[in-house]
């Protein structure tokens, strides 16, 4: 029971994608928001679409493909960390995923990196921070 005058702000999670991969990124467009307090709040395919998104709108979550195909999603991830004094949580993803692959991502400055064959595991990583900004 909450007491008397209590505020409780529970904002969904706003997640923006940077995936050029067509049928994937309309995977992700249907499931997120099937999550729970998820809004998706821009889906992109391109690095200067996903600069320009991130800049233009408050971002909770950014979930990038590292392998775009006109750019490297290193360079978003490095670009997301340095636009912004509070940047966003970042979910690299790839389909070639490797440990010299997730080494890269971390260092770039992702905070987690997922072969896009287990999206239950990313999924359940979404679910964390939506719990997380819910409150």
């Amino acid at each position: 029971m909450l007491a008397a005058g209590l505020i409780v702000d529970s904002r969904p999670l706003r997640v923006f994608i940077v995936e050029d991969h067509a049928e994937f990124a309309e995977l992700l467009l249907w499931q997120l928001p099937r999550l729970g307090a998820v809004r998706v709040v821009g889906c992109v395919s391109s690095l200067r679409d996903a600069l320009d998104g991130v800049c233009r709108c408050p971002v909770d979550l950014l979930l990038v493909d590292l392998h775009l195909e006109q750019a490297s999603g290193l360079q978003v991830i490095c670009c997301a960390r340095q636009m912004s004094a509070c940047p966003p949580a970042i979910l690299a993803m790839t389909s070639a995923w490797s440990v010299a692959i997730e080494h890269a991502a971390l260092a770039a400055g992702a905070d987690h990196c997922f072969d896009k064959a287990e999206l239950p595991r990313l999924f359940a990583c979404v679910e964390d921070h939506a719990r997380a900004c819910s409150g």
